[in-house]
């Protein structure tokens, strides 16, 4: 189980993974961006999950967007733009042994050996960091083809643009939270260093 992409595989989420649960409902991304959201569907719950929280060597990447709250007058489009930045996100991401962890609004958190193991993790998130760069690129570069836009401004890569930040530390990863809500997560300076490069 879990969420279809193109092509037919089968995506995951960190905490899916982690669990051992996925959600019932799947939902189909095409390449050109027309259906749903590819993180639309809810995470599962992890509530009856156990609370047992590990350490090991990890590789976190801090994905962000720039530049699209431009596009908030013209909402069809910025729903668009961030369809798009989604699915080049965990496509990317899942194609080089990575998987998504949060999407934090126009902000996105990878992990890579976390909780699934993956060698070589940091050559693997810079592989898919530059994959993501050069997809967004050709992207930016097309016009808005949504026919409700009107006189909206088109895609720029000099507008919109990724932002990456990429570390690695030991880090702690598990279910945490309260006793009413819980989620998967990690913990580590990993976490705050890929956030802090990602803001330079």
């Amino acid at each position: 189980k879990g969420r279809r992409r193109a092509g037919g595989s089968v995506v995951s989420s960190a905490e899916e993974i982690y669990t051992g649960r996925t959600s019932s409902s799947q939902h189909s991304v095409s390449k050109n961006g027309s259906n749903h959201s590819p993180l639309e569907s809810s995470r599962p719950s992890v509530l009856g999950a156990a609370d047992n929280s590990t350490r090991r060597m990890a590789t976190v990447a801090s994905v962000d967007l720039t530049g699209f709250e431009q596009f908030a007058p013209h909402p069809e489009q910025l729903r668009q733009c961030h369809h798009r930045f989604l699915t080049i996100v965990q496509d990317t991401v899942n194609a080089h042994k990575g998987m998504v962890d949060k999407v934090l609004g126009d902000r996105v958190l990878c992990l890579w050996n976390v909780p699934r193991k993956c060698a070589r993790s940091e050559y693997f998130a810079v592989k898919a960091a530059l994959a993501m760069a050069a997809d967004w690129v050709g992207f930016t570069a097309q016009p808005c083809t949504s026919p409700n836009h009107g006189g909206s401004p088109r895609f720029s890569s000099a507008d919109l643009k990724i932002r990456i930040g990429i570390a690695s530390s030991v880090v702690t990863f598990g279910n945490f939270g309260s006793e009413t809500m819980k989620m998967f997560t990690v913990v580590g300076e990993a976490v705050e260093q890929a956030v802090a490069l990602q803001r330079v």
